[in-house]
């Protein structure tokens, strides 16, 4: 079984994926071109996801 580290880096992966389709998604299919509060957004996202996966956890 994988350390929790490890399940929560995982986790990560999914989240950046999830965040660049959507972009990906709205530019391509919708024809919108992401401003830059989107892109301020993803930023944000991807930050705070990262504040959580390497934030101290009790033991």
């Amino acid at each position: 079984m994988p350390s929790g580290r490890r399940c929560r880096l995982r986790g990560q992966g999914i989240l950046d994926r999830w965040v660049g389709i959507a972009l990906a998604w709205l530019w391509a299919v919708d024809g919108v071109r992401p401003t830059w509060t989107d892109w301020l957004g993803v930023g944000l996202c991807l930050t705070g996801a990262t504040v959580i996966i390497l934030g101290s956890r009790p033991h």
